[in-house]
């Protein structure tokens, strides 16, 4: 019997929070003479917000939310031109994803994959650096997972 084992991306194998949390510090970093009180709060406020509003974090629409609350002018590029400069993909993996995947690999008749949701671009990225371990015809990134 063949086995499939897929994987959510987000708090399963990709460390969603660390990863958010290094975004926050890029923008802080950027806002740095702004000097605005509660920033880590509004940074957090506005990432559900957005999310909510969206359905999926989608940096471009966060940027907006979060210049419209803020009245600031960081522009629409600046998480996606950071978390490449800074290798953000690659740095927020689950330190025993790699060992997880590569042992799994080694079960008779079995095949992982993925079943997540997001924008699929942004969704790959996450799994570029593990994406090895993966099978190709078991990659499914819905807009909307719940709805498929």
């Amino acid at each position: 019997m063949k086995k499939v084992i897929l994987f959510d991306i987000d708090y399963t194998l990709f460390d969603t929070y660390k990863f958010r949390r290094a975004i926050y510090q890029t923008i802080k970093e950027y806002l740095e003479n702004k000097k605005i009180k509660d920033l880590d709060n509004i940074l957090a406020e506005t990432y559900i917000h957005s999310r909510t509003k969206w359905g999926i974090f989608i940096p471009e629409r966060f940027t907006e939310d979060l210049n419209s609350k803020l009245k600031s002018n960081i522009p629409f590029d600046f998480i996606e031109k950071n978390i490449a400069a800074l290798n953000l993909f690659d740095r927020h993996h689950y330190e025993e994803v790699e060992e997880v995947l590569r042992e799994l690999n080694k079960v008779k008749n079995t095949t992982i994959g993925i079943f997540s949701s997001g924008e699929e671009g942004f969704q790959r990225s996450k799994i570029k650096k593990i994406i090895r371990h993966l099978h190709k015809d078991h990659l499914h990134i819905f807009m909307f997972k719940h709805d498929n």
